[in-house]
């Protein structure tokens, strides 16, 4: 009789203990060495391999033999430590890795045997050709259970023939599928059968393409064009949980299939349709079992069970996986903080789904533990629930119950929310009958839009679309028509619900997007009252609808964290590599991924300043820094993807002019740049000059995401005809020698944004030394008012309202009046030197005496209240800033005394 927890526990332990085929030290050592990796496994198959003539009898009986001696070992382990993640990851790790294990010696003997006979099949170099494994399901993420089946798919490269690669005199010779299907047909008999020592693993192949009636194994081109043409959504969440378990140099070809086919570029919400259904055979798949072991309830797939929380996680892999690759591990449990990271379920429900999937899978364990059976439903017979109870630290088998309900029931909320997102606004929002009358009725022209609904019953770009998509268009365009009757009071004007149509029309076709406004009614209402209150808004989001995805992360209201936003966007860029190779950088995913981080950015700091978070002045703040956190990452990639790059890091800098140089970037704000380099290298200019081309096609290209800036080069020495790029030397001279007034007055608003700081040290200094040259006040004066004459006949103004950028007391007027006090006073007054932009330098003008503090404040409002309102104008794209000159008539009077102490 052994001391060994797991023979009292388990008919299976006591078995093999009884039969003599693992006795209690093999366990208790084995235990010690816990948890098992594949190489320490594999060692065990040498030490349980008999003297046969058969090499694959012999791998037959030392696989058996591994198998009960690690199962007997876990078994223990599992009795004897605390039911926690830690523990469960142990015996996880430790079954997948004898699945492994198992597999590729179950491969090697088999090859070896068909060889043999048949020769076998090589590459074009010569080299043998594998049988690809796939392991699918909980073995992808090495979380096996222990009485697991193996989801297997197999794979080859190509077809061809068989080579001779043996002494046999007289092979026969087979085309690459039939050599294939042979061995794989091996293999699984090799693992699956049950033999006097038992079996190792039980082999399902169900999930390769066409099931069951299609090939045992599958060339890459029949996999591609299944994965293409016939594979079906569900497959989707099975391949997503795939890992090859032999790779070697030519699998990347397997991973360049099935990663686009699981992860798609844009945001998958079509997959809760997907997820719904397969959810639902599985339910009643699962009843049907209950049923038949009198309504025994079952872990794994009943309500709360352990599928549910890995299609919780799995259905947020599926949709935003392509764009979030953190989320495309394998592992549940590894995926769960990650999810939390990136604000897709709160710190709660993270905390509930890991304690209740630990919980679940040892309780899974523990009842397979007793029988070694596939099985997740719970004994029914008293005295296994008792020690069932006792396993699992509870005090009896109702306390096991009870706490089991409990987490099954917070699962089954968390799942079901995955499909009623929001009940209650899907109700309010649903029509309830077809009255279309009674919707339209609060808006300005209700006979229009009559026209319009009319129009949707013949439209044939509506009519095309498939059946469902089509329905959930036409209650899109109900619901809208609701919940803008609910946000708004009467009568409502058209154009709201059109902008709201124009977007839908854009996505038709695109049933994902249909799909997420359909199932999260909360992103159709925050869509509503973003684009009511803004038609930017609404044309930005037509332009990039993948940003319909923000609206359901909590990031939306948050305010940004610059830093970890940089770094998450340095860290997305480098992983956008070919084939893995960190030398081999995807070019077009990382433009895409600069484009899709600023639209996603922008998004958010709309949504935040629509709610009322930011200031015109804050809200340029964050898009400046955006904007340079851009600058930056898109410099140093380029540079990288650069074929003539000579050194590792270039001695380039981005200087920022306009907008971007005095921090006041608006929404589509275009960037004036200089570009400054300072190398030695005899080819230094041609490299940087077609390094700057380079760049500069990286921010302005339109992609598939679409366009990142417009950029302005002609602040740059000699303007449209100079160089795009310049050496430091070459911007000296030009700026001591050649510079018309007017740059100087530019260069109030400059400043270094991205690359070498050397360089950006340099300009800085070059830039103060040059506002602080001494200057005759009557020739500053003249030539500003002569430059703000010709600005003002460049944008004239005959209507009676007032144009509060370019009229006389308008915008361009405070701003050539701060140039003026800084050319004029820099060289006794440095603090004017910073750059602070205008409303700071106004105040640090009066400060200093240079104007009055009375003047500079009124100043300073009259230029906030400008801004305000040429950003309002904007939100509405519209580019017209004109108003009644009553309206402003304060900042005026305030604008007209600054011309007179300044300009006199």
């Amino acid at each position: 009789m052994s001391h060994l927890k797991s023979e009292s526990y388990s008919n299976y332990a006591r078995n093999q203990l009884n039969s003599g085929r693992v006795n209690e030290t093999q366990v208790l050592d084995l235990m010690a060495k816990l948890p098992l990796s594949i190489a320490d496994i594999q060692t065990l198959f040498k030490a349980n391999t008999p003297a046969h003539h058969d090499a694959e009898t012999a791998a037959g009986v030392a696989l058996r033999r591994t198998r009960a001696q690690v199962m007997l070992a876990l078994m223990e382990y599992n009795l004897n430590h605390a039911l926690d993640e830690q523990h469960l990851t142990v015996v996880t790790a430790t079954i997948s890795a004898l699945a492994d294990a198992s597999t590729l010696h179950a491969l090697e003997v088999c090859r070896l045997s068909l060889r043999e006979v048949h020769g076998e099949p090589l590459r074009e170099d010569g080299t043998p050709m594998p049988l690809w494994v796939m392991g699918m399901g909980k073995l992808a993420g090495n979380e096996l259970n222990v009485s697991s089946d193996m989801d297997l798919i197999f794979v080859f490269e190509h077809d061809g023939e068989t080579r001779n690669t043996s002494d046999n005199p007289r092979p026969r010779l087979l085309s690459h599928g039939e050599f294939f299907e042979r061995l794989g047909k091996r293999v699984i008999k090799l693992l699956d059968d049950v033999t006097e020592f038992g079996f190792v693993f039980r082999v399902d192949m169900r999930l390769r393409p066409n099931g069951a009636s299609g090939p045992l194994c599958v060339s890459l081109s029949m996999l591609e064009k299944y994965l293409i043409s016939n594979a079906r959504t569900w497959e989707r969440f099975a391949w997503l949980k795939s890992r090859l378990m032999n790779p070697d140099a030519h699998s990347h070809q397997l991973h360049n299939l099935i990663s686009p086919f699981v992860f798609r570029r844009y945001l998958d919400y079509d997959a809760i349709d997907a997820l719904r259904d397969v959810h639902s055979k599985i339910r009643t798949q699962a009843n049907a079992k209950s049923s038949a072991k009198n309504n025994a309830i079952d872990i794994k797939l009943g309500a709360g069970g352990i599928r549910e929380i890995e299609f919780i996680v799995q259905l947020y892999q599926i949709i935003k996986g392509a764009r979030t690759p953190e989320l495309q591990q394998k592992a549940s449990l590894d995926v769960l903080p990650h999810l939390l990271a990136h604000g897709l379920i709160s710190a709660e429900k993270a905390a509930q789904l890991t304690e209740y999937y630990v919980f679940l899978r040892h309780l899974e364990h523990h009842i397979q533990y007793i029988d070694d059976a596939q099985t997740q439903l719970l004994p029914s017979q008293t005295d296994t629930q008792t020690k069932l109870a006792q396993a699992m630290h509870c005090a009896d088998f109702d306390a096991l119950l009870a706490h089991l309900k409990i987490g099954q029931a917070i699962v089954s909320t968390h799942f079901n929310a995955l499909f009623e997102a929001d009940k209650n606004g899907a109700s309010e929002a649903q029509p309830q009958n077809d009255d279309h009358a009674a919707l339209i009725a609060p808006f300005k022209e209700p006979n229009a839009l009559q026209e319009h609904l009319a129009r949707l019953d013949s439209d044939a770009r509506i009519n095309q679309l498939p059946e469902r998509s089509q329905m959930r268009y036409r209650q899109l365009v109900l619901r809208t028509l609701a919940l803008l009757a609910a946000q708004n009071t009467a009568p409502i004007p058209n154009e709201y619900a059109m902008r709201i149509f124009n977007f839908l029309d854009s996505v038709a076709k695109r049933s994902s997007y249909l799909a997420l406004l359909f199932e999260y009614p909360k992103a159709l209402a925050h869509l509503i009252k973003l684009c009511t209150r803004s038609r930017w808004a609404a044309d930005y989001l037509t332009a990039h609808p993948i940003l319909l995805d923000e609206m359901l992360t909590p990031a939306l209201h948050t305010p940004p964290n610059w830093a970890e936003v940089e770094t998450e966007l340095q860290q997305a860029l480098a992983r956008a590599v070919i084939n893995d190779n960190p030398d081999m950088p995807d070019v077009e995913r990382q433009m895409d991924i600069l484009r899709e981080t600023h639209h996603a950015q922008v998004f958010r700091l709309l949504a935040q300043e629509l709610d009322g978070l930011w200031t015109v002045e804050q809200l340029a703040d964050h898009l400046s820094e955006l904007t340079d956190i851009i600058l930056r990452q898109a410099l140093h990639f380029c540079w990288h993807a650069f074929l003539k790059r000579h050194k590792e890091t270039p001695n380039f800098a981005i200087i920022a002019y306009g907008k971007l140089g005095g921090k006041e970037m608006g929404y589509a704000s275009d960037l004036d740049l200089v570009f400054l380099y300072d190398d030695a290298h005899v080819d230094a200019s041609d490299i940087y000059a077609r390094f700057a081309q380079r760049l500069n096609n990286w921010l302005i290209a339109p992609t598939p995401a679409g366009i990142l800036f417009e950029t302005d080069y002609r602040l740059r020495p000699n303007g449209a005809s100079g160089l795009l790029v310049s050496s430091l030397s070459m911007f000296k001279q030009y700026q001591s020698e050649s510079a018309w007034f007017w740059e100087h007055q530019a260069i109030t608003r400059a400043r270094f944004c991205a690359g070498d700081a050397v360089i950006g040290d340099w300009f800085e200094n070059e830039r103060r030394s040059i506002l602080q040259q001494p200057r005759e006040r009557d020739v500053v004066i003249k030539d500003i008012i002569k430059m703000k004459q010709k600005i003002k006949e460049g944008h004239p103004n005959t209507s009676a309202l007032f144009d509060v950028k370019y009229d006389t007391g308008g915008m361009v007027d405070i701003e050539f009046c701060v140039q003026a006090l800084v050319l004029l006073n820099s060289h006794a007054h440095v603090e004017l030197l910073e750059n602070k932009g205008n409303i700071g330098l106004l105040h640090r003008a009066g400060d200093a005496g240079l104007i009055s503090p009375h003047t500079a404040t009124e100043a300073a409002n009259a230029y906030r209240s400008f801004r305000a309102i040429q950003h309002a104008a904007r939100l509405q794209n519209n580019h017209d800033t004109r108003v009644q000159p009553e309206q402003v008539k304060n900042e005026m009077n305030a604008v007209q005394d600054l011309l007179r102490e300044v300009l006199g």
